[in-house]
Formats: structure tokens, sequence, C-alpha cells
């Protein structure tokens, strides 16, 4: 079953979160052969299958750069891979209290930002997942996906009760 679902920049790897902890990436083939000739174009090809966390995938992205997969999971972390070598596991970045949700690179893929059930959001150095310990720090970057709901540009959307399910 599929949670969740992105795209390396240039369209030829599709990374697949799971449930229980699993995440896939496929080698999609370059996107001019499926426009030449889509009768000619590879069929996806199973480069990774990863079953190394226990809990749900819930997010998973590819850095502006193609270089890091970034995985995130119900168990409170993200583990932080590079595309070119294997997909080896370079950093994983811990520190929220809840299920992290949603994640996001920065424009130039030094940053990470993360989303997590308790309503924190939480910065962190690529690859190394060293967090940033105050946000307002990086209040001027630019994001190149804006799927954490919680951000510097989003001050004032939720009013009061709104994160704790009670609408005022």
């Amino acid at each position: 079953k599929a949670i969740c679902v992105a795209l390396s920049p240039d369209e030829s790897l599709a990374a697949i979160g799971h449930a229980r902890g699993r995440f896939t990436v496929w080698d999609l083939g370059h996107p001019e052969m499926h426009k030449r000739d889509p009768r000619n174009a590879p069929f996806p090809r199973c480069l990774l299958k990863n079953t190394f966390r226990h809990e749900d995938v819930t997010d998973v992205k590819f850095s502006l750069d193609g270089r890091y997969l970034a995985v995130a999971t119900r168990e409170q972390v993200i583990d932080v891979y590079q595309v070119h070598y294997d997909f080896n596991r370079v950093g994983v970045c811990k520190g929220h209290t809840a299920a992290v949700l949603h994640i996001d690179f920065s424009v130039d893929s030094k940053y990470l930002r993360s989303s997590c059930a308790a309503a924190e959001i939480l910065y962190w150095e690529m690859p190394s997942c060293k967090q940033r310990g105050r946000g307002r720090d990086l209040k001027d970057v630019s994001w190149a996906t804006y799927s954490v709901t919680f951000d510097w540009a989003l001050q004032g959307f939720w009013h009061a009760g709104m994160l704790s399910g009670s609408i005022d």
C-alpha cells in the first residue's frame, strides 16, 4: 500500500513510502525516452526496497539538486539517503516528540524542515541532520516545496483552536 510518493527533480526516479516503515525507489527511465516513443519506453525497475523502520512512512522528498532523499516516519525520525551512492543513509534527524508528518527541502538543498503531529516545526542541516535550534534564523530561506503546515509565511493563517481540533 502506497502512502506517499515523490519524483526526483529529473523525473527519472520515484520514491514511494509504504506502511510498516517500508519505502521503495523505482528507476523510471529518462523522461525523454517516454516522450519520443512511449511504446519503447522501459518499464519501471525497482532499485531499492528498504525496511529499516517499522512504523508507516508519512512523507518522502528528493532534494532539488537530486543528491538526497528524505524519508519521514511515524517513528519520530527522518532518514536521509544519498541518492548517487546506492542510497546510503547519511543522516538520521531525531528530535520530534510525535510522528513526523511533512518535510520540505530548501531550494539550495542545504536544509530540511519538518512538522509533526505535536505541531512542532524543526529545521535540520543537510546531510548531517544537525538540528538548527533557532528556526527564526531560517525564516528567509526559500523552500522547494510547502508541505509543512507551519511556516513563517503562514503566520496568522491558523486561528486559535484550529490545531487542537476545536474551532472558535
